[in-house]
């Protein structure tokens, strides 16, 4: 199962949150198992490439680390402790 391609827009928004608190406009790309996003924060564009459990950074000065923890944490609250496990087999 892709977790990602499961999320709705609204979702994918706010997962996005964690990595730019207030950027002015997004813009999703879906392709099979992995969402490109583009946030536009006073007109500079980040670029990013999330999947089920990674989030692939560009243009940006922060490790990501906690962000990343907090993605995570989402996307469990979202889809449960099947996510988990997943990600213990899968993803790990």
């Amino acid at each position: 199962m892709a977790y990602i391609e499961c999320c709705s827009d609204k979702q994918i928004e706010e997962l996005m949150r964690y990595y730019a608190k207030n950027y002015t406009d997004i813009n999703i790309l879906r392709r099979d198992e992995i969402v490109n996003v583009e946030l536009i924060n006073d007109g500079i564009p980040e670029n990013y490439i999330i999947s089920d459990y990674n989030v692939e950074v560009f243009d940006w000065d922060d490790s990501g680390e906690s962000c990343l923890h907090d993605f995570r944490k989402k996307m469990l609250e979202y889809f449960g402790n099947q996510y988990a496990i997943d990600y213990l087999l899968d993803g790990a």
